[in-house]
Formats: structure tokens, sequence, C-alpha cells
């Protein structure tokens, strides 16, 4: 089996897509082959970007290639793309283009991340809930401190910008106490100071963890805030590639890996952090 073809689909306005896929800019995959089997992929945000790396050099080095030698082409890739900088476009257009078989167990736990295009989570954070447990999901993630990052670009946060935003939170655990488990997220927006402050706020109400407090790549930073929380610290969606995950476990800083499949490089690639992972006792 040979890859004869890359094809890469965008989509305009018009297109039938939820909110969200239209705000990440979407990129939908199809790779061909000679015996007419056709994988499937995708990756966003930059659709331009991605799109000019999945026609440009990975195309010069899949087609043609056996699509089943996932490890091969993969390695090749990226030791191609370490020669110009291994993190940006051309990861995550290499994340799109990977494969793998075998499950390890028959189900795994979802959470919702809350983009809800009915209720919004910062007044009608009950209602959400309550929605979500109808459905069966028992886990949902947060960001009730974004919109307070910008006023001093994270380098202090007022209490009673503080109280606003643990006031989602609150009133989850009031009307559904632990029924429902709630993830914070904080888009990497905040300085260590206070990012201290946050955490300890948000430790009481136990959250299920709390993700991406401060700018990825100061590990140093994470161990700093890891001694003096203790709210399971959740790393990161924006890591790319097995090296820098390495880097964070070995720090003992982060309490749960979370590799983002179509920025670090693939499945196979998050394969190989979910292994360091495991390794490391730590869960994904």
């Amino acid at each position: 089996m040979r890859v004869t073809a890359i094809e890469t689909i965008t989509y305009d306005d018009d297109a039938d897509l939820t909110d969200t896929e239209r705000d990440i800019d979407i990129t939908t995959l199809r790779v061909h082959t000679d015996e007419g089997v056709v994988g499937l992929g995708e990756t966003f945000p930059q659709a331009g970007m991605e799109g000019a790396a999945l026609h440009g050099p990975i195309a010069d080095h899949a087609l043609g290639a056996d699509p089943r030698d996932i490890q091969g082409l993969r390695d090749d890739l990226q030791t191609y793309f370490n020669y110009y900088g291994h993190a940006g476009a051309e990861m995550r257009a290499l994340s799109a283009l990977q494969l793998l078989g075998g499950k390890a167990r028959e189900e795994i736990p979802t959470y919702n991340t809350s983009y809800d295009q009915e209720y919004d989570f910062r007044t009608e954070p009950v209602a959400l809930a309550e929605s979500l447990l109808d459905q069966g999901v028992t886990s949902m993630k947060i960001w009730p401190f974004d919109e307070f990052a910008a006023k001093t670009r994270g380098q202090r946060i007022s209490e009673a910008d503080l109280e606003a935003g643990l006031e989602p939170i609150r009133r989850v655990r009031e009307a559904v106490g632990d029924e429902m488990d709630v993830a914070v997220e904080f888009h990497g927006l905040w300085a260590l100071t206070s990012a201290e402050k946050l955490v300890r706020a948000v430790e009481p109400y136990d959250p299920l963890w709390v993700e991406d407090v401060i700018r990825k790549g100061d590990i140093d930073a994470y161990r700093r805030l890891a001694e003096a929380t203790d709210a399971p610290l959740c790393v990161s969606e924006r890591l790319i590639g097995r090296y820098e995950f390495r880097q964070a476990i070995r720090t003992g800083a982060i309490d749960i890996v979370m590799p983002d499949l179509c920025w670090t490089g693939g499945i196979s690639e998050a394969r190989a952090v979910a292994d360091m992972a495991e390794s490391a006792h730590l869960p994904v």
C-alpha cells in the first residue's frame, strides 16, 4: 500500500459546523492510497499555514510511502522539522497524519469543555451542570478567571474579581455537590504570584484539576507553583512532543499530563507521551 494523494478540506462560513469548529479554523485531512483505503485526520487553528505544511514538506515525504510505516514516517518528518523549528504549524499539520491501532480499555471518562451554545457557565453554571448530568456527563471544564487577566496582564487579581471568578464554581458545588467534577482552565494567562493566589482560592472547591495556570515553557515556575499549592496541576495541551513533556514530567511539578493530539504531533507522538506518563505513575 502506498500514499497517492494528500487532500485538505477547509470550510467557509456556510459550512455545517459548530461554532467551536468554525472558531478554531479546523482543517480536515484525507490521505488517499493506491488500494482505495482513505485515512482521516484533522488539525487547527491556522488552516493556511498547516495546509502549506501538509502540501509542502509533509507531502514530499509521505507521497509514495507505505502509510503503515507510522514510526518511520514520523521519525523522518520530525527530523526534518527539527531543523526549522519543531513547535509550529508543521507539528500541528503532522498531527493530522498519524494512525494507530488497538485499544487499551473498553471506555474512558470524558469531560465537557464548556463552549456551550445553550448555557453560559459564567451566568448559568447550575443549569449547565444539571444539563450535563442529565446527559450522563459528570465532569466539566470552565475558565471563569480569564476575563480578569487582561486588566493587569495577569500580574495581579483583585479580591472582587477573585470572588467573581469563584462564583460559578461555588454555585455548582452548592447545587449538585460532588456529582459534578469541575476542572478550571487558566489558559496560561497568569504570573506566578497571582497563580498561587488563584489556585489556593480554588482548592476548597476540590477541583478535578487546574490547567495551564502560568505560561508554558518555564517548568521551574511550575515546580514552585506545585510546592506552594495542593490542587492537581494539569500540563499542558500547549507542550509540543515527547521531549517537552519529558522535561515537565521529570521536574515532578505536574500531576496530570494532557497532550493535545492536534498540536503535540499526532496520535503516535501522544502515545509516546502517555508511555512516559505511565512510567512516572501519572494519569493522562
